[in-house]
């Protein structure tokens, strides 16, 4: 029971990884009117990452990272090593399950590590603002 959940954990994990690039590959996509038919061609996801923003381009290099061999699609083999990965990274005491103490942990090492990114990010808005007044000529 306790290997269902965990998988089930995992399937959720990655649903949540994913949406983002997925929704983005979407919305993408490009439809093209003939005379004759009109037909639909998705461009690649690393472009549409550049329109999109942040989100998008997490979501675009997780798909890169698990497309192993660059096939622009996820096999069953690459989804399961990423997540393979993944639990190997939450259980921490390397006895072949996550316990809610592992868990937690890695919890709290994410919500850091989003914190962390949320200041850098605002630290660099600030310097951008602040090189954009300097620029400004004196009037």
């Amino acid at each position: 029971m306790t290997s269902m959940k965990t998988l089930l954990l995992g399937a959720v994990m990655t649903g949540a990884l994913f949406a983002p690039a997925m929704v983005r590959a979407e919305d993408h996509a490009t439809t093209t009117t003939t005379t004759e038919k009109t037909t639909t061609t998705e461009q690649p996801a690393a472009a549409a990452v550049k329109k999109d923003g942040k989100y998008a381009e997490r979501g675009a290099k997780a798909f890169a990272e698990s497309d192993k061999d660059n096939s622009n699609s996820i096999s069953e083999e690459e989804f399961l090593a990423r997540h393979k990965d993944k639990f190997k990274e939450i259980d921490t005491n390397k006895d072949g399950s996550i316990s809610r103490e592992e868990f937690a942990a890695h919890g709290e090492t994410m919500k850091s590590k989003f914190k962390e990114r949320r200041e850098h990010m605002k630290e660099k808005a600030g310097e951008a603002m602040e090189r954009k007044a300097d620029e400004k000529p004196a009037e």
